[in-house]
C-alpha cells in the first residue's frame, strides 16, 4: 500500500498495479462463478484484472466549525489558508458537533477495472463477473481506508460513516457540496460525479466519517424489511 500526503491536507491510499486479490477473495469469486468458468474464462478474467488493478482512496481531513438543526460547516487548512464547506442534511447536523474531527472519503475499484467491466458490455455473464471483481477490490481499499482513519485520526475505532444517498436525510445530491470539500482528492483517486450524481467507478463510495461511541449505521434509520444487505436493526430517530 502506498500513502502520499498533500499539502491541503488530504491523503492518498492506493495499490500500484498489478495488484492480485488475497486468495479469499479469489477463491470466493471462483466459487460463485464456477459454473461460468468450464473454459477457463474466469480464471482468465481474474488474471486480466490484476494486471491492471490499482485501487484507490482519498481523505481529506477537518474540523466542524458551525452546526445547526440543518446542517455543519467543515474547515480545514489549505496551502492558502482555510477552506471551509456547508454540507446542508439532518442527519449529518445529528451526528456532528461543534469542534468534532471529521474525514470526508471516497474509495474506488479503480478506473482501469471500472474500464474492463465495461469492455465486456457485450456479455452480461462476464460483465457480471467483472462487476464481482471490482466489487472485490473495493472492500478491499474499503479496509485499508478504514484501518488509516483508525491509526492515523481517530486512534481506535470509535467512528462511523454518513454517506449521501443512503437516506433521504442526506440525498444523493448531497455528493456534490462532499466532492467540492474533497477538492482534487476526487481526481487523484480517478473517481467522477456524473449529473445523476453517480460515481464512475460505480463501484466507488464517498461519505464522511466521524467519531462516536454508539457506532451508526444507515440501516438503522431505514425501514426497509428483508434486505439482503442490512448491517443493523432498524431504530427509529
Amino acid at each position: 500500500m502506498l500513502i502520499h500526503s498533500y499539502p491541503h491536507g488530504g491523503v492518498l491510499l492506493f495499490e500500484p498495479a498489478p495488484f492480485a486479490l488475497d486468495e479469499k477473495s479469489r477463491a470466493d469469486i471462483l466459487e460463485k462463478w464456477e459454473a461460468a468458468n468450464e473454459d477457463g474464462e474466469v480464471d482468465d478474467l481474474l488474471a486480466e484484472a490484476e494486471k491492471i488493478a490499482s485501487p484507490r482512496a482519498f481523505l481529506r481531513r477537518a474540523y466542524v466549525t458551525a452546526a445547526d438543526e440543518t446542517g455543519v460547516v467543515l474547515t480545514t487548512e489549505d496551502t492558502d489558508g482555510t477552506r471551509s464547506c456547508r454540507i446542508d442534511s439532518p442527519l449529518v447536523a445529528e451526528k456532528l458537533r461543534t469542534d468534532t474531527t471529521v474525514a470526508g472519503t471516497v474509495a474506488t475499484c479503480g478506473r482501469a477495472l471500472y474500464d474492463l467491466s465495461v469492455s465486456y458490455a457485450g456479455d452480461p455473464l462476464l460483465r457480471e463477473v467483472a462487476e464481482d471483481i471490482c466489487l472485490a477490490y473495493m472492500r478491499h481499499i474499503s479496509v485499508a481506508l478504514h484501518e488509516y482513519l483508525r491509526e492515523h485520526i481517530y486512534g481506535n475505532d470509535k467512528f462511523s460513516r454518513l454517506s449521501p444517498g443512503s437516506l433521504a436525510s442526506w440525498d444523493i445530491t448531497g455528493q456534490v457540496p462532499l466532492f467540492d470539500f474533497l477538492g482534487e482528492g476526487t481526481s487523484l483517486a480517478e473517481v467522477e460525479l456524473t449529473p445523476s450524481y453517480l460515481m464512475i467507478p460505480y463501484k466507488s463510495g464517498s461519505g464522511l466519517s466521524f467519531p462516536t461511541d454508539s457506532p451508526f449505521e444507515s440501516c438503522m434509520r431505514c425501514p426497509r424489511e428483508n434486505c439482503p444487505n442490512r448491517r443493523a436493526e432498524y431504530q427509529e430517530a
